[in-house]
Protein backbone atom coordinates (compact mmCIF):
# COMPACT_ATOMS: atom_id res chain seq x y z
CA UNK A 1 0.00 0.00 0.00
CA UNK A 2 1.13 3.67 -0.83
CA UNK A 3 -0.61 6.85 0.79
CA UNK A 4 0.70 10.17 -0.53
CA UNK A 5 -0.78 12.85 1.60
CA UNK A 6 0.21 16.24 0.73
CA UNK A 7 -2.15 18.35 2.64
CA UNK A 8 -2.35 16.53 6.19
CA UNK A 9 -1.03 14.68 8.37
CA UNK A 10 -0.68 10.81 8.39
CA UNK A 11 0.00 10.48 12.04
CA UNK A 12 -3.45 10.11 13.14
CA UNK A 13 -3.84 7.12 10.79
CA UNK A 14 -0.78 4.84 12.21
CA UNK A 15 -2.97 3.12 14.56
CA UNK A 16 -5.04 2.57 12.25
CA UNK A 17 -2.47 1.09 9.63
CA UNK A 18 -1.40 -0.69 12.49
CA UNK A 19 -4.76 -2.44 13.08
CA UNK A 20 -4.88 -3.64 9.75
CA UNK A 21 -1.43 -4.88 9.83
CA UNK A 22 0.54 -2.75 7.23
CA UNK A 23 4.05 -3.84 7.74
CA UNK A 24 5.75 -0.50 6.62
CA UNK A 25 5.19 3.27 6.42
CA UNK A 26 7.29 5.44 5.24
CA UNK A 27 6.91 9.39 5.47
CA UNK A 28 8.86 12.57 4.64
CA UNK A 29 8.61 14.72 7.54
CA UNK A 30 10.81 17.78 8.60
CA UNK A 31 13.25 17.69 4.98
CA UNK A 32 13.70 13.73 5.74
CA UNK A 33 12.47 10.50 5.64
CA UNK A 34 11.10 8.55 8.01
CA UNK A 35 11.01 4.47 8.04
CA UNK A 36 8.07 2.90 10.39
CA UNK A 37 8.18 -0.65 10.71
CA UNK A 38 5.25 -2.35 12.81
CA UNK A 39 6.29 -3.87 16.08
CA UNK A 40 3.95 -5.46 18.03
CA UNK A 41 0.70 -3.10 17.93
CA UNK A 42 3.16 -0.07 17.08
CA UNK A 43 5.17 1.93 14.75
CA UNK A 44 9.61 2.17 15.49
CA UNK A 45 11.28 4.25 13.45
CA UNK A 46 14.19 1.98 11.22
CA UNK A 47 17.23 3.47 9.35
CA UNK A 48 16.19 0.46 6.57
CA UNK A 49 13.02 -0.70 4.96
CA UNK A 50 12.15 -4.28 5.37
CA UNK A 51 10.54 -5.17 2.45
CA UNK A 52 13.53 -3.55 0.29
CA UNK A 53 17.15 -3.41 2.28
CA UNK A 54 18.69 -1.82 0.22
CA UNK A 55 16.16 1.36 0.40
CA UNK A 56 17.50 3.39 3.46
CA UNK A 57 15.85 6.30 4.96
CA UNK A 58 19.09 8.43 3.78
CA UNK A 59 18.89 7.02 0.73
CA UNK A 60 14.87 8.17 0.16
CA UNK A 61 15.96 11.59 1.65
CA UNK A 62 18.10 12.50 -0.63
CA UNK A 63 16.51 11.29 -3.85
CA UNK A 64 13.19 13.40 -2.34
CA UNK A 65 15.68 16.33 -2.28
CA UNK A 66 17.19 16.05 -5.43
CA UNK A 67 13.21 16.13 -7.08
CA UNK A 68 13.53 19.80 -6.55
CA UNK A 69 16.23 20.59 -8.54
CA UNK A 70 15.41 18.17 -11.29
CA UNK A 71 13.31 17.91 -14.42
CA UNK A 72 10.93 14.64 -13.88
CA UNK A 73 12.95 12.63 -16.65
CA UNK A 74 16.56 14.04 -14.56
CA UNK A 75 14.97 12.79 -11.36
CA UNK A 76 13.86 9.11 -12.74
CA UNK A 77 16.93 8.81 -14.39
CA UNK A 78 18.52 9.89 -10.65
CA UNK A 79 16.47 7.07 -9.26
CA UNK A 80 17.12 4.52 -11.96
CA UNK A 81 21.02 5.01 -11.40
CA UNK A 82 20.45 4.65 -7.62
CA UNK A 83 18.02 1.40 -8.10
CA UNK A 84 20.95 -0.37 -10.22
CA UNK A 85 23.99 0.79 -8.50
CA UNK A 86 22.42 -0.21 -5.18
CA UNK A 87 21.30 -4.00 -6.69
CA UNK A 88 24.98 -4.39 -7.91
CA UNK A 89 26.34 -3.56 -4.50
CA UNK A 90 23.91 -5.52 -2.87
CA UNK A 91 25.04 -9.03 -5.00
Amino acid sequence: MVEIDITHASLNKLPIYAQIGVPEVWRYTGGAMVILLLSADRYVPAQSSRAVPVVTADALTRLVKASAGLSQAGWLRLAREWVSSSAQSSR
